[in-house]
């Protein structure tokens, strides 16, 4: 992760009364984004680099990030924390059970112990099932006292059945550690996945894969990539830019199979600054942690 910082010449930190703040803490840092609730723009991106080795340093990294940006310490109009992380899967709502949503969760993925397990609605029958850190959830109401906790494939599966509310398509994503994909028809979720491929022929395999599970075919579809490109997790560091993906190069191997759709995606009424409009792309599930409910 760099360091980034992007700022409408409107925003003004001195006053939070009126904005909106998204946190989107990770291993390797936090991003930011704000959101003039009075104007209903985006006016506001933050990339904010630091390394988490184990627990205890949460309440460490926070605390350097109020240090960076001390107008984080001010009342919000509201706060919203996003995880970005692989520790989720799909439920139907008729299957889930409160006092087992821990155990159905670590029978699909690893979950720590002491990590918190919260659900959130993608859909009209469908739950997520995602595991937090409790450390860094503890860090972070030190600096905001009660904040609604979402994951980032909540968002992405809002953006897609918005998108999709007819006929069928998929939504991609390449990022660092992970990619995902969400397929949708008729703004019904089908699937939710995440996975690693080793190059963009890969990502073609894996998307096949996710859509004949599912009884339909590549050709059938329309679709949208973004993201700041798949880099490896960090265990697999040492191999370098080697495994480096980025969207533009699966995007012109997608498009030979599928009908792309063109144009931004709409964020309901919300409007972007200019000065964030090319940063979109590569942040997509935290400007849309504002259209979950």
């Amino acid at each position: 992760m760099s360091r980034v910082e992007l700022f409408d010449e409107t925003f003004d930190p001195s006053v939070a009364a009126h904005v909106d703040l998204v946190v989107a803490p990770t291993g390797m840092g936090c991003r930011l984004v704000l959101h003039d609730s009075m104007r209903k723009q985006f006016v506001g991106l933050v990339e904010f680099p630091w390394t988490v080795r184990s627990d205890a340093d949460w309440a460490q990294v926070f605390s350097q990030l109020l240090g960076a940006y001390s107008w984080l310490g001010q009342d919000f109009h509201s706060v919203r924390l996003v995880w970005d992380s692989t520790c989720y899967t799909l439920l139907p709502k008729e299957y889930y059970v409160p006092e087992e949503a821990k155990k159905v969760l670590q029978s699909v993925v690893p979950v720590a112990s002491l990590d918190v397990v919260y659900t959130g609605a993608v859909g009209e029958d469908a739950l997520l099932l995602y595991g937090v850190p409790s450390e860094m959830l503890n860090a972070a109401r030190g600096l905001w006292a009660d904040f609604p906790v979402q994951h980032s494939a909540m968002s992405l599966c809002h953006l897609a059945r918005e998108e999709y509310k007819k006929g069928t398509g998929l939504l991609v994503y390449l990022a660092t550690g992970a990619c995902t994909a969400v397929l949708v028809r008729e703004e019904a979720l089908l699937a939710c996945v995440p996975f690693w491929p080793s190059c963009a022929e890969d990502v073609l395999y894996r998307l096949a894969g996710i859509c004949e599970a599912n009884g339909l075919s590549v050709p059938e579809l329309t679709y949208r990539i973004f993201g700041p490109g798949f880099k490896p997790p960090v265990a697999d560091a040492e191999r370098g830019d080697a495994l480096f993906i980025g969207a533009g190069a699966v995007d012109d191997l997608l498009w030979q199979y599928m009908l792309r759709e063109e144009g931004r995606i709409a964020f309901g009424e919300r409007g972007v600054s200019y000065l964030l409009e090319k940063s979109l792309a590569g942040y997509m599930p935290f400007f849309g942690a504002m259209e979950c409910a």
